[in-house]
C-alpha cells in the first residue's frame, strides 16, 4: 500500500461478526501518512480551522493568529507562552539554568510565532486508535489528527537586497483527538452536520478495513476517505466528537558546541487541553499517566498503597495501567538525548522503596498470578516510567513520541533535525545551522503495545 500503513490482527476480523465460541476484541491501528493524500484531506475539510470551526464559531479558513485569538483557544495560547517563558528558570539542567540567568533567548522557541499571522498547522497524519477503547473514555476508541507547526515570515529588507521569506516546519505537533464513535453534531456550519450517526464500533472498523484495501491516487483516496462510505466522512468525524488537544513542542535547544557532554540538549513540553462543552473552551488538564513527582513524594505511602495492589500490578504488567488522577501532573518536560539515563526523564525514580516493590511482586506471584513483563524491581520501574507521557516520548529514542510526518515531494525539504525556532539571520549563524534531515517514507507503520483488557483465568480480582 502506498498511503496507508495497516496493522490488522485476526481479532479485527472476528469482531466484525458475532462469535458464539468466545468473546473477541478489536486491536488495530491504521495510519494515513502520505503527504499528498494529507494535503488533499486538508483541502477537503480536515484543516484544523475547518474541523474546529463549528465548535469555535469560525466560518472560514484562518491562520494561527485567527485560530488562537478565538476565545476557546486562548487558554492554550496563554498556557504555552507562559511555559516557554518559565522553562529555562524551572529546568534542573545547569546549562539551561545558566541560559536563563544570561537572558539569552536565541535558543528558545520564539513565542510570537504561536499566533503569528504567518504561522499555520499542517496536517501530517491521521491515526486510528480504536484500541484505546479499553480505557473507558470512549466505547470505540479514538481518531487522532496530527498537525505540525509551520511558519513563514519575511526578513526585513537590507540595503541592496530584497526581503526574503523564510519558511520551515518546527518541532511542534498538535494532535486533535476525536471520539471514534460519532454523535449528533451541534454544528454552526451546515457542511459539518452529519448525515447519519447510528453506527457501531464494528461499522467503524469495517470502514477502516476497507480503507486499508484501497490502492488509489492521493486525490482519489482522500476523496474516498471523505465520502459517505469512508471513515473520515462528515458523518463519521465532526466537531461533536472533539475530546482534547495534545501538544508536544521543542521549547529550547542547546547546540553541541555549548553542550558537548551530550552532543546537544533539547527540551520538549508536553501538555493536554480537554474540550469543555459547557464553556466551549479547551482547558488545561491532567495528563494520562504522567506522574506528578511533587504530589507523590508528599504522599509516598498513599501512592504505594494505591499502586501495589494485585489489580494494578496486573495492569502494569500488561501495559494498561491507568494512574489515579490525584497523582497526575498537568505538564511534563522530556529531554533529549539520553533517554531514561537522564534524571528528568526518570519520573519513577525514588517514588517507592525497592523493598516494598520486591515484596509486592513476590506476594503477587505467590498467589498464583503470572507476571509476563515485569520480572524485577528494575523492570517494575522501567515499565512505570515508560507508561508516562515523558517515557512514551523517549521510548523510541530522541523525540520518539514526536510524529513529525513527511514533507511533500513538491516542496523543498524543510524538516529540521532540530530547531531553536529563533530566526537565524547572520551568515555565520546560517552556516552553522543544521541541514535538513531526509524525510521519512510516505507510508510508515505505527504500532502500539497497549491491548484491550481481556479477562483470563489468571486475572487477579479487584
Amino acid at each position: 500500500m502506498r498511503t496507508i500503513g495497516r496493522f490488522l490482527l485476526l481479532a479485527v476480523v472476528l469482531c466484525l461478526g458475532p462469535s458464539p465460541a468466545r468473546a473477541v476484541t478489536l486491536d488495530s491501528s491504521v495510519a494515513v501518512t502520505d503527504p499528498e493524500t494529507l494535503q488533499a484531506l486538508e483541502r477537503g475539510g480536515l484543516s484544523i480551522s475547518r474541523l474546529l470551526g463549528p465548535a469555535l464559531g469560525l466560518t472560514r479558513e484562518v491562520d494561527n493568529r485567527g485560530l488562537f485569538s478565538v476565545r476557546a483557544l486562548t487558554p492554550v495560547r496563554n498556557a504555552v507562552k507562559q511555559e516557554i517563558a518559565d522553562e529555562p528558570a524551572n529546568s534542573p539542567d545547569p546549562y539551561v539554568a545558566a541560559m536563563a540567568k544570561s537572558k539569552d533567548t536565541s535558543q528558545k522557541f520564539n513565542p510570537k510565532y504561536i499566533d503569528d499571522d504567518g504561522s499555520t498547522l499542517d496536517l501530517t497524519g491521521v491515526v486510528n486508535r480504536m484500541d484505546r477503547g479499553y480505557l473507558g473514555h470512549t466505547e470505540c476508541g479514538e481518531i487522532r489528527l496530527i498537525y505540525r507547526f509551520h511558519y513563514s515570515v519575511a526578513e526585513k529588507p537590507t540595503k541592496g537586497k530584497t526581503a526574503q521569506r523564510i519558511s520551515s516546519r518546527l518541532p511542534l505537533t498538535m494532535s486533535l483527538v476525536f471520539n471514534a464513535r460519532p454523535g449528533e453534531a451541534h454544528a454552526r456550519a451546515s457542511r459539518d452536520r452529519p448525515s447519519a450517526t447510528a453506527v457501531s464500533c464494528a461499522e467503524i472498523a469495517k470502514r477502516w478495513l476497507a480503507a486499508g484495501q484501497k490502492n488509489l491516487a492521493p486525490e482519489q483516496l482522500a476523496a474516498w476517505l471523505r465520502s459517505d462510505e469512508g471513515p473520515l466522512s462528515n458523518a463519521m468525524l465532526n466537531s461533536s466528537q472533539i475530546m482534547r488537544l495534545e501538544l508536544n513542542m521543542q521549547v529550547l535547544r542547546l547546540s553541541a558546541s555549548s553542550r558537548r557532554d551530550f552532543g546537544g540538549h533539547a527540551e520538549y513540553l508536553l501538555k493536554i487541553f480537554k474540550w469543555d462543552p459547557t464553556t466551549s473552551t479547551f482547558q488545561e488538564s491532567k495528563m494520562e499517566n504522567q506522574i506528578d513527582r511533587k504530589v507523590v513524594l508528599a504522599d509516598r505511602p498513599g501512592f504505594a498503597k494505591w499502586l501495589l495492589t494485585d489489580r494494578n500490578l496486573y495492569d502494569l504488567d500488561r501495559g494498561r495501567l491507568v494512574i489515579d488522577d490525584k497523582f497526575l501532573a498537568t505538564s511534563a518536560v522530556s529531554v533529549a538525548p539520553g533517554g531514561m539515563a537522564r534524571s528528568q526523564n526518570n519520573i519513577a525514580y525514588g517514588l517507592l522503596d525497592d523493598a516494598d516493590i520486591d515484596k509486592a511482586l513476590q506476594d503477587y506471584v505467590a498467589k498464583g498470578n503470572e507476571l509476563r513483563s515485569v520480572k524485577s524491581v528494575a523492570g517494575f520501574n522501567l515499565r512505570l516510567n515508560e507508561m508516562t507521557c515523558t517515557g512514551c516520548h523517549q521510548t523510541h529514542g530522541i523525540a520518539g513520541f514526536h510524529y513529525t510526518g513527511a514533507d511533500p515531494a513538491s516542496e523543498p525539504r524543510r524538516t529540521p533535525s532540530s530547531s531553536p525556532a529563533r530566526r537565524c539571520s547572520s551568515p555565520t549563524c546560517r552556516a552553522a545551522a543544521p541541514s535538513s534531515r531526509t524525510s521519512p517514507p510516505a507510508a510508515i507503520r505505527i504500532s502500539h503495545a497497549a491491548s484491550p483488557p481481556v479477562r483470563t483465568p489468571n486475572s487477579p480480582k479487584r
